[in-house]
């Protein structure tokens, strides 16, 4: 399938966006456990709004990092967002905290609205493409697809030799650019941009660290292959993490911009986290 582009050239893929700074809050240290250990416990939400208070008062430690960044103490407000965002246990412990907590409307596409303006800012079609761990999220301007994670095709990574891992590598290949290709053939937009998110860490280069799809960690090309193997080879793309995508969505919420620092977590199958730093603009 032919697409237009503009031209050939790509920015670097790798983007930071302005006044979002990433955090790695996933594994900070709850006594001799982390708070991934307790994602699927009832008491979940109270164990991690114990931790906020942590991390506000700069005391939060991660076990892969070590103290969080002073960047994330003293923050104003928090911003919850993500599949889970709505869950009751939320609503309940956010009634008593000490600071301000907002909540998107609580659906999985916690980042496509960031991801939207974006690509409408900067002049071109395209898609948001945002991979979860347990789905993957694609949205165009006025569509939406969700393709849920096949868990025998790509199971978790802990349940692999290290020996699987390459070719659990081009089956994450496989699996984005075949569900972009779908989306391409129902829909008659040009697909001339892409702002793609992954649930990982993502250094300068745009090289993604480890998360629970084997074969993620290191793949330099995991972005640009599968978007050949959708035959968009030649689009421009933006990388960044969930949690930086989902805080470019948080600017849009009414009111955010009255605090200086939101701590902004993303809820689904992990916590993502980032700070959105304001600029006390409506």
């Amino acid at each position: 399938m032919a697409h237009h582009h503009r031209n050939q050239n790509r920015p670097v893929s790798r983007y930071r966006p302005p006044g979002i700074i990433p955090l790695e809050l996933w594994d900070l240290k709850i006594g001799d456990r982390i708070l991934w250990d307790a994602m699927n416990e009832p008491e979940f939400p109270s164990l991690l709004f114990a931790v906020l208070r942590e991390v506000h008062a700069g005391r939060g430690e991660s076990r892969s990092d070590g103290p969080i960044s002073s960047e994330a103490a003293g923050f104003d407000a928090v911003y919850l967002c993500g599949g889970r965002a709505k869950d009751e246990g939320f609503r309940k412990i956010a009634e008593q905290a000490p600071w301000p907590v907002l909540r998107s409307e609580g659906d999985a596409f916690a980042g496509e609205r960031g991801g939207l303006e974006l690509l409408s800012s900067s002049g071109w079609e395209g898609l948001v493409v945002d991979l979860g761990q347990t789905q993957l999220k694609i949205s165009a301007a006025n569509r939406r697809w969700t393709f849920p994670r096949d868990f025998e095709r790509l199971p978790m990574r802990h349940t692999l030799s290290a020996e699987q891992h390459p070719e659990q590598r081009r089956e994450l290949r496989r699996f984005l650019g075949a569900s972009l290709c779908q989306c391409a053939r129902e829909t008659a937009m040009p697909v001339e941009a892409l702002v793609v998110s992954l649930p990982a860490r993502i250094d300068d280069a745009g090289v993604p660290e480890g998360c629970s799809y084997a074969g993620m960690a290191g793949d330099a090309h995991l972005v640009p292959n599968s978007l050949a193997i959708a035959g968009f080879g030649g689009a421009k793309y933006w990388l960044l993490n969930d949690a930086e995508l989902a805080a470019l969505s948080a600017r849009f919420h009414p009111g955010i911009a009255s605090y200086a620092r939101t701590l902004v977590l993303t809820l689904g199958f992990g916590v993502g986290a980032a700070v959105l730093i304001s600029d006390g603009r409506d």
